[in-house]
């Protein structure tokens, strides 16, 4: 049976989980063949928790020392869980590690960086936190296993907007595995947005909008929190439908860049519950 219900939002604290952290561990153990110490020390990187999407279809590894160019830039294997790859890198000061994430049309998706300084022997951890280059509409996070009877959630974040006024989509799952429960909108565009929610079976569709004489708003932020139930043991998608999805400027048009839209959907995996 569907559900549908028109509000105003009711917002409540959430974590603005707007990236994608990766662990760099950088291993050095480097002999020296003279006194300028010339040999390269040897690294192994392992990227954990990477949530990369089935959208990204390359992942480059570049590392800078200073203004230099790239030491390294080298593509590296990825997964849903993790990369594993070993560089040499010189010893150095403020070496500068980067990542960027393509999809198949060689369009920037994810980029972030940070440094470290290795020295002779040392073991390293390098944070890298990777935030979208593009519209985008995301399920957050892309991939959670979870336990029968428990209730649960998901987010949906809209990342660099501009101008925006309006925001809907629809969200679709295997009701086999998950039941939709409530939904609870997010902060982005402010306490007085007016929401409209619709449940079924297989889907749940959030329509956002300001009213006249509200100003639109630019960046990045929560949307909305949607609960569920997971039913069975299995796998689920959690699916934009391409067709529903919009984000609209004052006039009531497609806002800038909509076009260019990337739909990152999300995936729940449905696992027994724990015997205690």
């Amino acid at each position: 049976m569907e559900k549908m219900r028109t509000e105003n939002s009711v917002l409540l604290g959430a974590v603005f989980a707007a990236a994608i952290v990766m662990v760099v561990i950088i291993v050095g153990c480097s002999d020296s063949s003279g006194p300028d110490f010339v040999m390269p020390v040897e690294l192994a990187a392992v990227f954990e928790g990477s949530q990369l999407s089935s959208n990204v279809a390359r992942v480059e590894l570049s590392v800078t020392a200073g203004d230099s160019l790239p030491i390294i830039r080298m593509d590296v294997p990825f997964g849903p869980g993790g990369v594993n790859v070993v560089v040499d890198v010189p010893p150095g000061q403020n070496i500068v590690f980067s990542l960027a994430a393509f999809d198949n049309q060689g369009q920037l998706l994810y980029y972030g960086n940070n440094e470290a300084s290795i020295g002779l022997g040392q073991d390293v951890t390098v944070f890298i936190q990777m935030v979208p280059q593009i519209l985008m509409l995301k399920v957050n996070p892309l991939f959670q296993s979870v336990p029968t009877g428990d209730l649960q959630f998901f987010d949906v974040y809209v990342y660099r907007v501009q101008n925006l006024f309006g925001a809907s989509f629809r969200i679709e799952f295997n009701n086999t595995i998950i039941a939709p429960g409530d939904v609870q909108v997010g902060d982005f565009l402010g306490l007085d947005a007016v929401s409209t929610i619709r449940m079924d079976s297989n889907f749940v569709a959030v329509a956002l909008t300001l009213t006249q004489g509200q100003l639109p708003v630019s960046g990045s932020g929560w949307l909305a929190r949607i609960f569920f139930d997971p039913l069975e043991q299995g796998t689920s998608q959690l699916d934009f439908n391409p067709t529903t999805a919009m984000l609209t400027d004052p006039t009531g048009a497609p806002i800038s860049g909509f076009g260019n839209l990337v739909l990152e959907n999300g995936e729940v995996e449905v696992i027994p519950q724990a015997v205690p």
